[in-house]
C-alpha cells in the first residue's frame, strides 16, 4: 500500500499482534493520520516534493521536537490533519525511509550508503537518537564514491571521529572523489580540509586545480545564473586557490592545463607569472598569496617497494643506460629511492646534485626493448623533489603502470666527479634499512637509484 491518504476504514486493518508490524501498517495505510507532511525542495532542479501522512503520537514517542512541535506552542500544533507541514530540506526517499524506521524498524533501504548518510542527518536534525545509531552502523566504512557526501553530515551534526574517518578515505582515494556525484556539493569547509592535506591520491596537482575550477563552476550555478562569468567563477574560489601546489607541477602540466581550459579563471599576467616560477623553479614570481609549498603530495603511507636488485659486477659487459622493468598489477609510481652514498669519497649525496628522471614506455612483455619506439611518460624531476623526511625523490606527477606492460627508467647525475667513481672499487651500498643491495656502477654516473615506490591501485568493481 502507498502513503496516500487516508481512505481506508479502520475496521479493515487486520492486526498482527506485532506493534512493528502494525505500527507500519498504520504509516504505510495512511489509517487514522492526524498530520500532513509536504516533503521536498521544490526550487532544486533535481528535486520534487510528496505528500506524506503521519501520527502525531508516534513521532513525538521517537523525537522530542516533533513532540515540541505537535503538543507545544509551535504553530504546527494547531493544523489539521490535512494542513500541510512542509519540510523542504530533506529528500521524500530520505523522509520515507527515516519514517519506515521509526514506525517499523525497518533498515533494509540503509544499505544504500547515500540514503544512509542522509537519514543519518535527518535523524541528528529531528534528535531521534534510535535512527541515528541505526543508520550510523552503515556508514563506518564510506565508499569513495559517497565519502564527500558523508564526510560534510559528519562535520555539520559534530562527528569529529566519523569526520576524520571520511578524510582517510578521500586521502587515499582523491581522484575518485574528486570526479564522484557529490564533489560540486561539498561545503568550502571541506574543499579547505581536503586542500590542506599534505598527501593525497593523485595523479599531478592540476587535477586538483581542474577539481575546484568544477567545483566553482557547481557553486555559482547553483546560485541561479543564468550567465556564468569568469570573474564570478575565480571569486568563488579564489580562497582555496591559495591551497593549489603550483610549484609541484611542471611547466608542461600548466601548459596542458591552460590548453585544456579555455577559461580567463587566470589572467595572462598570472598565467606568465607561473609559468617563469615553474620554469625557475622559484616561488618569487608566484601571483601575490598563491602557495609556496613545492612538495607533492604523494602518499606514502601503503607504498610498495619495488626492488630493482641492480647488479653492476661484470667489467666485460657494457651496461645501457637505462633500467627495464615490469611489475604484476596496476599501480601509480610515487617515487624513488636514492642510493646511499656516505662511503663515496666525494660528496654524492642526493641534495648535492641535479637529476634527470625519465620513465619511458611503449613495448609490450612480449617485445625487445627499443627506445627509438618508447614515449616518455613522466620525465623532469630533480632533486628539489628531494623529500628529506621520507627519504624519496617525488614525483610530481604520479603516472600509472600497467602490468601488461614493460617500462624503462633512469636516472642521470650531472655535476658528478666520473673520475672519482670510476677509481673507487666496488662495493656494495645497504640500503632501505637492509632490504636492498645495489652495486655501484664503475664507468657509468647513471646507476642512481636503488628503489621504486608504487601505491596500488583498486581493480574496477564489474
Amino acid at each position: 500500500m502507498e502513503n496516500s491518504g487516508n481512505n481506508l476504514k479502520t475496521e479493515e486493518w487486520q492486526r498482527t499482534g506485532d506493534l512493528c508490524t502494525d505500527y507500519l501498517h498504520l504509516y504505510l495505510s495512511s489509517i487514522m493520520y492526524d498530520v500532513t507532511f509536504r516533503v521536498g525542495d521544490a526550487r532544486s532542479k533535481n528535486s520534487y516534493q510528496k505528500i506524506f501522512h503521519c501520527h502525531k503520537l508516534i513521532l513525538s514517542a521517537a523525537s522530542k521536537v516533533f513532540q515540541a512541535m505537535f503538543y507545544g506552542y509551535f504553530q504546527e500544533a494547531n493544523k489539521g490533519p490535512d494542513d500541510e507541514i512542509l519540510i523542504d530540506d530533506s529528500e521524500p526517499e530520505v523522509f520515507d525511509a527515516a519514517m519506515r524506521f521509526i514506525y517499523g524498524r525497518q533498515i533494509e533501504v540503509f544499505t544504500i550508503e547515500d540514503i544512509a548518510a542522509k537519514v543519518y542527518k535527518f535523524g541528528n536534525k529531528w534528535q531521534i537518537g534510535s535512527l541515528v545509531k541505526a543508520s550510523e552502523r552503515f556508514l563506518v566504512e564510506p565508499s569513495p564514491e559517497n565519502v564527500a557526501l558523508i564526510y560534510d553530515i559528519f562535520k555539520m551534526v559534530g562527528n569529529e571521529v566519523g569526520a576524520k574517518r571520511c578524510l582517510k578515505v578521500i586521502v587515499m582515494n582523491t581522484n575518485a572523489v574528486l570526479n564522484s556525484p557529490h564533489w560540486c556539493n561539498i561545503s568550502e569547509e571541506q574543499l579547505m580540509d581536503i586542500l590542506s592535506q599534505n598527501e593525497l591520491d593523485i595523479s599531478c596537482e592540476c587535477d586538483l586545480l581542474e577539481a575546484l575550477i568544477q567545483w566553482g563552476l557547481a557553486k555559482v550555478n547553483a546560485e541561479g545564473n543564468c550567465e556564468i562569468s569568469h570573474d564570478q567563477v575565480r571569486s568563488v574560489i579564489n580562497k582555496p586557490l591559495q591551497k593549489i601546489r603550483f610549484l609541484s607541477m611542471g611547466h608542461q602540466d600548466f601548459a596542458k592545463f591552460c590548453m585544456k581550459n579555455k577559461n580567463n579563471i587566470f589572467s595572462s599576467s598570472e598565467k606568465l607569472d607561473i609559468m617563469t616560477s615553474l620554469s625557475l623553479k622559484s616561488p618569487e614570481s608566484l601571483p601575490k598569496d598563491f602557495s609556496k609549498e613545492d612538495q607533492s603530495r604523494s602518499i606514502f603511507d601503503k607504498a610498495i617497494i619495488f626492488d630493482l636488485k641492480t647488479r653492476y659486477n661484470d667489467k666485460s659487459i657494457v651496461y645501457p643506460n637505462v633500467f627495464k622493468f615490469s611489475i604484476d598489477k596496476d599501480a601509480r609510481l610515487l617515487g624513488f629511492k636514492f642510493l646511499s652514498f656516505e662511503d663515496m669519497p666525494i660528496n654524492f649525496k642526493p641534495n648535492a646534485l641535479y637529476t634527470l628522471f625519465e620513465l619511458l614506455d611503449g613495448y609490450k612483455c612480449n617485445e625487445n626493448f627499443d627506445e627509438s619506439k618508447c614515449s616518455k611518460i613522466c620525465e623532469g624531476n630533480t632533486v628539489d623533489d628531494y623529500d628529506e623526511i621520507e627519504e624519496v625523490c617525488r614525483f610530481r606527477k604520479s603516472p600509472v603502470i600497467a602490468n601488461y606492460k614493460k617500462y624503462a627508467i633512469r636516472v642521470k647525475y650531472f655535476n658528478v666527479d666520473c673520475t672519482s667513481l670510476s677509481e673507487h672499487k666496488y662495493k656494495k651500498y645497504d640500503i632501505l634499512k637492509g632490504d636492498i643491495l645495489f652495486l655501484v656502477l664503475s664507468k657509468s654516473c647513471s646507476a642512481g637509484i636503488g628503489a621504486l615506490l608504487f601505491l596500488e591501485m583498486p581493480r574496477p568493481e564489474n
